[in-house]
């Protein structure tokens, strides 16, 4: 037994790195760290989702908003005939369904059915 803690306060055994090697490291995690993407999406704000067509529902009636469905949700979203994006968001989705390219959409509020943006997804 007192070999063994003669042996740990002798240092042996350890291995003693060169203060260049520990530089290298540190500016090798550093580079590694100013790569990553930020996340730009705050806890309180909307996030856009991007969604592929499925339909396309013309207003009926006294509607006032087109009904449209997406291939990855089971909801039924609301373009309102009262947004000022609405004809360009409609000939965006209108192309999104004939070509089948998603979409990046952008609802009025975080768990709603509203539409309030649609832009081409960049990705």
């Amino acid at each position: 037994m007192l070999n063994i803690i003669s042996y740990i306060k002798s240092g042996r055994g350890r291995k003693r790195y060169k203060p260049g090697l520990i530089i290298i490291f540190m500016l090798l995690s550093i580079n590694t760290m100013a790569k990553t993407k930020p996340h730009n999406i705050l806890p309180d704000t909307i996030p856009p989702q991007i969604l592929t067509v499925a339909n396309i529902t013309a207003p009926t009636g006294n509607n006032k908003f087109y009904e449209i469905t997406f291939y990855q949700s089971a909801r039924f979203y609301k373009l309102m005939l009262t947004n000022k994006n609405c004809k360009q968001a409609l000939v965006l989705l209108k192309q999104s369904k004939k070509t089948n390219n998603p979409v990046l959409v952008i609802l009025t509020e975080k768990y709603g059915d509203v539409i309030d943006l649609v832009k081409k997804n960049d990705e």
